[in-house]
Parts: C-alpha cells; sequence; structure tokens
C-alpha cells in the first residue's frame, strides 16, 4: 500500500525514534495462516502492512519513542492477535472481527474490520466517555496513513528538536483529520 511506504519513508527521513525499532515483515502465508487461527481474514492491506513491517520491537515501558504518530503504536503481529484474544474474544470489549492494528500501550485502539463489514478505521476506548463502544475515526486504511502523512508534513505532528519526542498540535490534526475523514463521527 503506497501510503504506508509513504509514512515509512517519511519515518526515516524525519528520524522519527519509531523507524530503529522497526521490525522486519514476515511472509504473506504466515500471516493469513495466523489469523484464519482466530477467524480473522485480513485483506490486501492488513496484509501489505505486515509484510513490510511486522510492527514496532517495544523493549522497555517508555511508549513514546515506539509511536508511529502520537500515542499509538504499530504492534507486531504476535502483539496484535494476542490483544485480540485478550480483549475481544476473552472479555468482549467489541464486536468479533474488530482486529487492533494500532494500539496506545493501554486500552485504546485502532481497529479494521475483517469480516468485509463496513469499511474505515474504528476507535475503541473503554476510558473515552465521549463514545459508547466503537466508532469510526478514519475513513479508510488508506486514509488513515495518508492522514498521518499530511499531520506530519503540516505540522500536525512533529518532532521536538531537543528530546525529539512526537508532539502533536491538536486544532491542527483536528482539521486535516476532518477534511479528509468526512464519513467519520470521530472528528465531529
Amino acid at each position: 500500500m503506497k501510503s504506508f511506504e509513504d509514512i515509512l519513508d517519511y519515518l526515516v527521513l524525519i528520524k522519527a525514534p519509531v523507524q530503529k525499532y522497526l521490525c522486519s515483515g514476515v511472509a504473506q502465508s504466515m500471516i493469513e495462516k495466523e489469523l484464519a487461527e482466530i477467524n480473522v481474514f485480513p485483506d490486501i492491506q492488513i496484509t501489505s502492512i505486515y509484510t513490510k513491517v511486522n510492527g514496532t520491537n517495544i523493549a522497555n515501558e517508555r511508549l513514546d519513542q515506539y509511536y508511529f504518530f502520537p500515542r499509538y503504536v504499530l504492534p507486531s503481529l504476535e502483539m496484535s492477535i494476542k490483544l485480540y484474544k485478550e480483549e475481544c474474544l476473552g472479555d468482549s470489549l467489541w464486536n468479533v472481527g474488530l482486529f487492533p492494528l494500532f494500539w496506545n500501550g493501554n486500552r485504546d485502539y485502532l481497529l479494521v474490520d475483517s469480516t468485509n463489514g463496513e469499511k474505515g478505521v474504528f476507535y475503541y476506548s473503554p476510558n473515552d466517555v465521549r463514545f459508547e463502544n466503537v466508532v469510526k475515526k478514519y475513513d479508510s486504511l488508506d486514509i488513515l496513513f495518508q492522514t498521518v502523512l499530511r499531520c506530519y508534513k503540516e505540522g500536525g505532528y512533529n518532532l521536538e528538536s531537543e528530546t525529539n519526542n512526537l508532539q502533536y498540535d491538536g486544532t491542527k490534526v483536528m482539521e486535516i483529520s476532518k477534511e479528509m475523514n468526512p464519513t467519520s463521527e470521530y472528528w465531529y
């Protein structure tokens, strides 16, 4: 997926800390086999992510250096499967088939529908009182990456020069995200 590759290239260009921790991709056959064991059947976009990058190697508790974009880590396939088993299948926090692609290290998730149901990327947080359950945050996975890249390029996200910490301008991110995701309930 070109938009994902564009983000990866941009993270290298700006020397984002996360780019040092991204893991090598895995074979498509392994992705499909592992996910089929939990009755998740990914589309080509999901498999293209994990064949390119198998998430982030999270080695310690300081998650900010692993952020792909503010507040979200791209977990490895294995970690995403573990989270899905615990949070979806175990605790029934969201509908079966919504697979956790991004995670904040706590209980906030960006989920993709693997059931060929509604397209989009969905937000789930048990602590966010604005929403009772999952809500669409991005109109599609491709649009998520386009939105994130635009936020980086237009100053919604940036690396602080002294600490190299990822910062964000909430107003700018909201403005860009609303424009790029007109069918999302999250930004309105």
